[in-house]
């Protein structure tokens, strides 16, 4: 019996003599496992990064593409444990036109995750500019620079594919990023874009490079709402605002108040629209209070701007509560609020009325044409915009501070950045800010000079009850407004005519100044929006968009 056992402890002995160099081998592929998976992580890492990266300057914009390889290069990660000794640290950059990555951009990726995005999928659906660029897609699959150099060689035998290189493995990863911004405290507002054809031909990007080529300067965009059966290029619409907002609650959102949403800057829901509300709480921005609006909890400070000139003359002696002309001084008797004869958009007249009331606010320019619908459609464009810069600033000058006080040329020349150009209403208006009460407190002649002039402080609000508005942001300008741009002539259906759409892209985000108040701007005509574009999202913009977008680039795969 003991000499059994002693025949059994030498078996296993023997056994175990056997086994060890297969336990040792199993520990050397575990430790190459690990180490394949840690360089894995790395390059993961390295790929995630590319791909947000680039994904961050997909803003739409024709140098998407170009814009986003750029930013890709200043990038630089380690990825560990390839090699198996000396630097344990490899760097990895990334070069425009770099072999070791596959970079390609995508309009549209599967819906399903489980759907693999082939090379069929990416031939199919690669952007071949930069504002069709939705997505980024980021390979790194390199077997010379991204092999894992092995320490028991094994692993290597179980390599799929051509050309098995032995004594390392290829370490792969890929990644799909998108640019997700959304853009908050904004008042729910979009225009359709009033420059979305170019010879009745589609061009999303044509508003972007106006503004770039500073195409836009000076230029008055009468904004009409929507009707008819196609929403036009210049049409304005609203926002859908989550939990049924009533129509306080909507003059309140224009008026600065609070609007509990952000809103996508790729796409928006449409929602009808109540003008009246809409354009009280514009106009409070102007000094121009709807009834007893000052005696009210509002919660917030309404948003009046430092500078209000309008063009409109005071309410008589007592006035009203809400601080708009009275009846005697209505629109085409002694209240100017636009110059132009609307018969041939010219400043042939001084107003409907034909009378020098003494007051004057910013003028259309001086030919006003509609922006081109495309080819083959027919109806009333939405719009009115100016064809060129030019519009009557020296009268502006002369009616509000006398006439030889001030040119315009030489205005001109130190208030504006564009050499050559007239300035713009904007240009003006910061000017009449920049030089302090000098000029706001300034009152313009007035039907009966010198008691009934237009001065450029608020004064209405004080008299309401709003003595408080000077506890407002000081850097914010109620008078500018951030809004989207949708190309609504393309969806071919009326998305500004009291109905509303969801999931409607969004071309870009501007910033526009509201050149006068939302008012007719002739007897018994439309209220409009008119405004001057001073800044646009993305490429070329000057960044004042940038404190209301909330940017990130998101994974997606």
């Amino acid at each position: 019996m003991k000499f059994l056992r002693d025949l059994e402890d030498g078996f296993v002995l023997i056994m175990s003599l056997i086994i060890l160099p297969v336990f040792l081998g199993f520990g050397l592929i575990l430790i190459d496992v690990g180490r394949g998976n840690n360089a894995h992580a790395d390059l993961q890492t390295v790929v995630d990064a590319l791909a947000l990266t680039g994904a961050r300057e997909l803003d739409g914009s024709s140098n998407a593409m170009t814009n986003a390889r750029n930013a890709m290069t200043e990038l630089r990660n380690p990825v560990s444990m390839l090699t198996v000794s000396g630097s344990t640290t490899q760097a990895v950059t990334y070069s425009v036109g770099d072999t070791r990555f596959e970079v390609v951009f995508l309009t549209d990726i599967p819906a399903s995750d489980d759907t693999p995005i082939t090379a069929a999928w990416k031939a199919a659906n690669a952007a071949s500019t930069g504002s069709e660029a939705n997505y980024i897609y980021v390979r790194a699959f390199d077997r010379n620079s991204f092999a894992l150099d092995l320490i028991f060689d094994v692993l290597s035998f179980f390599q799929s594919g051509s050309n098995p290189v032995p004594g390392s493995l290829p370490i792969g990863a890929y990644a799909v990023a998108r640019s997700d911004s959304n853009i908050c405290d904004i008042p729910p507002l979009f225009m359709c874009n009033p420059f979305e054809y170019v010879g009745g031909i589609y061009d999303p990007d044509e508003i972007q490079e106006r503004f770039n080529a500073g195409d836009l300067h000076g230029r008055m965009i009468r904004l009409h709402p929507g009707g008819g059966s196609t929403a036009f290029p210049g049409n304005f619409g609203f926002l859908q605002v989550a939990g049924n907002p009533s129509a306080d609650d909507i003059r309140d959102f224009f008026a600065g108040g609070s609007v509990p949403a952000c809103f996508d800057d790729a796409t928006i829901d449409t929602a009808p629209g109540a003008m009246t509300s809409v354009a009280q709480g514009i106009n409070v921005r102007f000094d121009v209070l709807p009834q007893n609006y000052g005696n009210q909890p509002l919660g917030y400070y309404p948003q009046i701007a430092e500078n209000v000139r309008k063009g409109h003359t005071p309410p008589t002696t007592g006035g009203n509560a809400d601080c708009t002309p009275t009846s005697a001084h209505a629109w085409g008797d002694d209240h100017i609020f636009n110059p132009d004869n609307p018969s041939n958009w010219t400043d042939t007249t001084l107003g409907e009325n034909g009378d020098d009331d003494g007051v004057y606010g910013f003028p259309d320019n001086d030919v006003m044409a509609h922006p081109q619908t495309k080819t083959g459609t027919t109806g009333t464009p939405g719009a009115y915009v100016g064809t060129n810069s030019d519009w009557n600033l020296q009268r502006y000058l002369d009616v509000n501070y006398g006439v030889g006080t001030y040119s315009e040329t030489t205005l001109s020349t130190s208030i504006t950045s564009f050499a050559g150009r007239l300035a713009s209403r904007y240009d003006v208006y910061r000017w009449e800010i920049a030089t302090g009460n000098s000029l706001l407190n300034a009152r313009s002649p007035g039907p009966t000079p010198p008691n009934d002039g237009e001065v450029g402080l608020p004064n209405c609000s004080a008299g309401g009850g709003l003595q408080s508005i000077t506890s407002i942001d000081p850097t914010a300008d109620p008078r500018v407004l951030p809004l989207a741009v949708v190309d609504c002539g393309e969806l071919q259906s009326n998305i500004t005519g009291g109905g509303s759409l969801s999931d409607v892209v969004v071309n870009t985000y501007v910033s526009v100044f509201l050149t006068r108040p939302m008012e007719n701007w002739f007897p018994s005509g439309e209220r409009t929006i008119d405004v001057e574009v001073i800044d646009i999202a993305g490429y070329g913009g000057n960044g004042t968009l940038e404190t209301f977008v909330r940017d990130e680039a998101v994974l997606v795969r």
